[in-house]
């Protein structure tokens, strides 16, 4: 049996490589909570990944097999991920949604291409000043009945009565209504429902910037920051599209690291 671990900044994602492949995420700050699960696994080949692995095999009952840079363990596991679920693709550009978000072009090899600040750890941040609300679930949760036109400017309010030149559902200031509606009930789901909209939003230019600029047709979206999170997946589904690219969404892709530092190293 192997095991891969990927100890990210704020969440640990584990895979479990046996029999049938099996997936968990312990948040990184719960070690001993990560060690105990991973030690009830007696005899099996460990691997590690991300920010916090050397932290992560003090405490483990067995001596890891190795150890991978996360670009590279991320692009192994992603590549096997998309040989199950997609038709193969030569070029294209993966997204990392994490705490932040790292930007790769992906050929026979992996290039880091770029970065961004703007991820989970602005979802949580922000998330909980706007709503106080403190768990992942319960932002999602919150975004998903939220509604955005009284925080957010559109094409359509600054075309208002008139044709616009682009679509008018698109935004053109992020939370750039606030002012013009203090006196409007905004709710905690609106808040999240904006949030999500500009972590999103944001991601995606980047992204589709990316690819024009090192020509590729396909954006692939991956990280924690997704899992469950149906208002985000939706924003970049339909961003990405409208741009001319190819959205692609991989299920389990915030386990890519995990995955892939076993093929690396095993």
């Amino acid at each position: 049996m192997n095991i891969g671990i990927d100890a990210g900044g704020t969440l640990t994602k584990i895979v479990v490589d046996g029999e049938e492949r099996d997936y968990k995420v312990i948040k990184s700050s719960n070690k001993e909570a990560i060690a105990k699960f991973v030690n009830h696994f007696e005899g099996a080949n460990i691997y590690l990944t991300g920010g916090r692995q050397k932290v992560i095999a003090q405490l483990l009952n067995e001596s890891p097999k190795g150890y991978s840079v996360e670009f590279d363990a991320t692009f192994n596991g992603l590549k096997q991920l998309l040989s199950e679920q997609y038709d193969a693709m030569d070029r294209f550009i993966f997204c990392n949604i994490g705490t932040g978000s790292s930007y790769h072009l992906a050929t026979d090899h992996q290039q880091r291409v770029g970065g961004s600040g703007v991820g989970g750890g602005l979802l949580m941040g922000l998330g909980y000043l706007l709503t106080g609300e403190q768990s992942f679930e319960s932002l999602v949760r919150c975004s998903k009945s939220g509604h955005r036109d009284l925080i957010d400017l559109t094409v359509g309010h600054i075309y208002e009565g008139q044709d616009a030149p682009i679509p008018k559902d698109l935004t053109a200031a992020n939370f750039g209504r606030v002012l013009d509606t203090l006196d409007e009930d905004v709710s905690k789901e609106d808040h999240m429902a904006s949030v999500m909209g500009l972590i999103a939003e944001t991601i995606c230019t980047i992204g589709i910037h990316m690819a024009e600029m090192y020509d590729c047709e396909e954006v692939v979206y991956i990280g924690s920051t997704l899992q469950g999170n149906e208002v985000m997946l939706n924003v970049l589904n339909r961003y990405t599209n409208l741009r001319g690219k190819t959205p692609v969404l991989v299920e389990n892709g915030s386990f890519a690291g995990a995955l892939g530092c076993i093929t690396s190293e095993s």
